[in-house]
């Protein structure tokens, strides 16, 4: 039974790390990009922190205009990253929050194409319901489903809904050797 259990957590592990391909896919190409690139410097590890610092800016910015064109209050919802494992999250078990990724993989995700950002999954603090938001990269329309909780802790699609939001321009970072010239060549 475990090993089913750990088969299930794998496969979940590969479909978000294809997910994350295909949604980054086209939004640019940097040495931080790649499976080969490890910090060692003290120079690389600082670009890597503003290359992480950049996306995740960049991200938030756009499920921060999603979740207003939809008059969503995030203060009531916590964020979680579709591509964390599943874990215990705020008296929601990790079988719970599985169910709720694979009803996430069901539905949102296929309409999220090539240049789309990552979406966010946001739970409320009480567990009662969550969604899953993303923008679409090239029109700027902002995605949400709404998923509550179903039987025997699994989770439902509820609801979705399209609006029009801000167009956001595609991140351009830094090249290693450009950010240490700017910044740390100093």
């Amino acid at each position: 039974m475990k090993v089913k259990g750990i088969m299930k957590v794998k496969g979940i592990m590969i479909t978000s790390v294809l997910a994350l391909l295909v949604v980054f896919n086209g939004s640019g190409h940097t040495e931080a990009s790649t499976d080969k690139f490890v910090a060692k410097t003290k120079e690389e590890k600082a670009w890597k922190e503003y290359v992480d610092k950049s996306v995740k800016d960049k991200l938030f910015d756009t499920y921060e205009d999603s979740t207003d064109s939809f008059g969503v209050n995030l203060s009531d919802y916590t964020y979680h990253s579709i591509h964390a494992i599943p874990t215990e999250q705020e008296g929601i078990d990790q079988k719970t929050v599985l169910s709720l990724k694979k009803a996430i993989f069901k539905t949102a995700m296929k309409d999220i194409k090539a240049g789309d950002f990552q979406p966010g999954i946001f739970i409320k603090n009480d567990g009662s319901d969550a969604f899953v938001t993303f923008k679409e990269g090239d029109t700027g329309e902002n995605h949400i489903y709404w998923f509550k909780p179903a039987s025997k802790g699994k989770w439902e699609l509820d609801k979705s809904a399209e609006k029009k939001g801000k167009k956001v321009e595609k991140l351009k970072l830094k090249k290693l050797k450009e950010f240490v010239k700017e910044n740390i060549d100093k």
